[in-house]
């Protein structure tokens, strides 16, 4: 799912990108407004790592509805292993994050307190809270993110 995410949010817009700066129906000042982005594979890793992050609450809450034979990350690992491996996983969002400030990129606030609520939401996650929780809470998430990026 998270393949599919980052295909979806950073690969096809990339594509269509591409597709229409090289047509001969754009004006001049639309090319130099775009330019291709050279950080694509960075952009694409980091919405991979947060969708995975993003979606151990889910599969934490779903422990109690899920089939055995389901195989989920948390009826694999644990719920306890899930958890670290989904904090290492917004560590590793941290890391890309400075990695890109080295190449060149800012580091945005709102991509730091977006991926700081993000572990929270895991660590306060389990098959016993509310489904509220994680269908309200952790879903506003993403809303969360796209609100600091306006206000920011």
């Amino acid at each position: 799912m998270a393949i599919v995410w980052s295909v979806l949010v950073v690969g096809i817009p990339q594509f269509l990108y591409v597709d229409t700066f090289y047509s001969f129906s754009n004006t001049e000042e639309y090319r130099m407004l775009m330019e291709p982005d050279k950080y694509l594979d960075q952009h694409t890793l980091k919405i991979f790592t947060l969708v995975i992050a993003l979606c151990i609450p889910f599969e934490i809450r779903d422990l109690k509805y899920d089939e055995e034979n389901l195989r989920t990350l948390p009826q694999v690992l644990g719920v306890k292993t899930s958890k670290i491996m989904g904090i290492v996983l917004c560590v590793f969002y941290l890391t890309i994050i400075v990695y890109g400030n080295s190449r060149g990129l800012p580091i945005y606030s709102h991509e730091i307190i977006m991926i700081v609520v993000t572990t929270v939401a895991i660590c306060f996650s389990d098959k016993f809270k509310s489904d509220y929780y994680a269908s309200f809470l952790v879903e506003a998430i993403p809303l969360l993110w796209l609100g600091l990026y306006y206000l920011l």
